[in-house]
C-alpha cells in the first residue's frame, strides 16, 4: 500500500443520510470531533450548495482530508449519493492510502444489512473486516458520538507516531476566531462555546471532558510526546489546560506565548528561572473557611476588583493572596521572559503551600483571580495537582460584579 501526501492534520470527512435526526446525530458528532482536536467536512457546513459528484469526489481524495466517518443506518439504502460516490471513493481511498483513516459506524443494523446497503450497485468491502463501531440502537447517543470521536482522535495520534514521529506533538486551542493558515496535529475548535471571552453555561464542562480525553490519548498512542501548544484561550481555560496536561502524569506541555511585534516565546515547567523580586501580601479573613484566593495582578492591579468580588459575593476565605512584581504592573507591550513568569509562579505556590500549612487547612479550595498572559494561567495550573479544588474567575469589566465564577474542577484528578 502507498503511503501518500495526505495531511494527517487534516480534516475528516463525515459521511451521513441528510434527514433531520441524521442530520442532528452529525452535527452532534461533529461537535465532538472538534472538541478533540479534530477538523471536519460536513456538506451543509463547508459547501453553499448541495454537493455535487465532482465536489464530493474532489474533496474525498484531496491531501487535506485526512479520512472519513460513515454514519451506515438503514436510510443510506436510499441515498444513491453515498452509496455510488462517497462509499466508493472513501473506500478506494483506504487502498491506496495507509495514512486515510476510515471508521464506519453502524447505527441500528446488523453488519449483513450495512454491507447489503453499500454494495450496492457493486461490491464494495466487507463491513465485518473493518475495525469499526456499532451502535445497536437507532440513534446514537452523545457518549457515543464522543467514544467515535476518541476512537478517531487515537488513529490520528497513531499516525502522527508511525509517518511523522519526532518528539514534538503540536496542538493549537482556540475559543475565537481560527485563522486560515491554522494547522496542527490536533486543533481544538472550541469557538461555538464562547462569546468574546463570555462562556456558555456548559462550556467548561465540556472543554474539561474533551482535553482529559486528549491528555489521555495523547499517552497511549504516543507514549508520551512533548506538547507545543498554543493558540487563543480566556485565562480560566490556561489554568485548566495546565491542569489536565499534569507533570504528574508524565506530560511534557509548553505554551507559545505571543506578545507585541510578534515576538513568540515557549514557557514551561523545564525551562530555567531566574531571580525575580515579587511581592505576595497575604490579607487573613474567615479562620473557620477553607478558601483560599490568589489573586494574580502581573499585567494589571486587581486587589479593588477582587476585593469588590469577595465583597459583593458569598465567598469567605481563610486567606488573601495578591502577587505582583515588585516594580509594579508590567506596561502593555513590554515581553515577559519564560525564565521570569516560571519565577514569578513558582513563588506564588510556594506562598500559597506556605499559607495553607501555616493555617492548618486539611483542603485549601483555591479561588483563582487573574491579569496576566495565558503561558503563565497554563503553569499555575501544572503546578496547582496536589490540591483539592481550583475555582477560575473570568473579568466583567462591563458587569455587575468584576468578575464570575465559570468553572471549578479538581486539579488533584488529572
Amino acid at each position: 500500500m502507498k503511503v501518500m501526501n495526505t495531511d494527517i492534520g487534516g480534516q475528516i470527512f463525515i459521511s451521513y443520510r441528510r434527514l433531520p435526526h441524521r442530520e442532528q446525530e452529525a452535527v452532534d458528532l461533529m461537535r465532538a470531533m472538534r472538541d478533540r482536536g479534530i477538523p471536519t467536512w460536513r456538506d451543509v457546513d463547508d459547501l453553499q450548495s448541495k454537493p455535487t459528484e465532482d465536489e464530493l469526489t474532489s474533496i474525498l481524495n484531496s491531501p487535506d482530508t485526512a479520512g472519513a466517518v460513515m454514519l451506515i443506518a438503514s436510510e443510506v439504502a436510499d441515498s444513491a449519493m453515498i452509496r455510488n460516490v462517497e462509499a466508493p471513493n472513501i473506500f478506494k481511498r483506504s487502498l491506496k492510502d495507509e495514512k486515510f483513516i476510515v471508521l464506519p459506524v453502524i447505527i441500528g443494523i446488523e453488519y449483513e444489512q450495512a454491507n447489503s446497503i453499500l454494495n450496492q450497485p457493486a461490491g464494495l468491502q466487507d463491513l465485518s473486516n473493518w475495525n469499526l463501531k456499532r451502535i445497536k440502537g437507532d440513534k446514537a447517543t452523545n457518549d457515543q458520538l464522543e467514544d467515535i470521536a476518541n476512537i478517531l482522535q487515537v488513529q490520528r495520534l497513531e499516525r502522527f507516531t508511525n509517518y511523522v514521529g519526532g518528539t514534538e506533538l503540536e496542538m493549537k486551542i482556540f475559543t475565537r476566531q481560527i485563522g486560515n493558515s491554522s494547522q496542527a496535529t490536533l486543533l481544538h475548535d472550541f469557538t461555538e462555546y464562547f462569546c468574546a471571552r463570555k462562556s456558555n453555561p456548559n462550556a467548561y464542562h465540556m472543554i474539561e471532558s474533551a482535553l482529559k480525553d486528549t491528555a489521555q490519548n495523547i499517552l497511549s498512542a504516543t507514549g508520551g510526546v512533548k506538547i507545543i501548544a498554543s493558540g487563543n484561550a480566556p485565562l480560566p481555560l490556561g489554568v485548566l489546560i495546565g491542569s489536565i496536561f499534569s507533570p504528574l502524569a508524565n506530560h511534557q506541555l509548553s505554551w507559545m506565548q505571543s506578545f507585541a511585534g510578534d515576538q513568540i516565546a515557549e514557557w514551561s515547567l523545564s525551562q530555567r528561572t531566574c531571580d525575580v523580586d515579587i511581592t505576595t501580601r497575604v490579607v487573613l479573613s474567615d479562620p473557620g473557611s477553607e478558601e483560599i484566593v490568589i489573586a494574580v495582578g502581573v499585567s494589571a492591579n486587581i486587589e479593588q476588583a477582587v476585593s469588590t468580588y469577595i465583597e459583593q459575593s458569598n465567598l469567605n476565605p481563610r486567606a488573601v493572596i495578591y502577587a505582583e512584581f515588585a516594580s509594579g504592573p508590567v506596561k502593555q507591550g513590554v515581553s515577559i521572559m519564560p525564565e521570569e513568569g516560571l519565577s514569578f509562579v513558582l513563588q506564588v505556590i510556594d506562598k500559597l503551600r506556605e499559607v495553607k500549612d501555616n493555617k492548618f487547612m486539611k483542603k485549601a479550595n483555591v479561588h483563582l483571580f487573574q491579569a496576566c498572559p495565558i503561558a503563565m494561567s497554563v503553569l499555575l495550573g501544572q503546578k496547582l495537582n496536589t490540591f483539592s479544588n481550583c475555582t477560575v474567575y473570568e473579568h466583567t469589566p462591563t458587569g455587575k460584579a468584576p468578575y464570575i465564577k465559570v468553572h471549578t474542577f479538581q486539579p488533584s484528578d488529572f
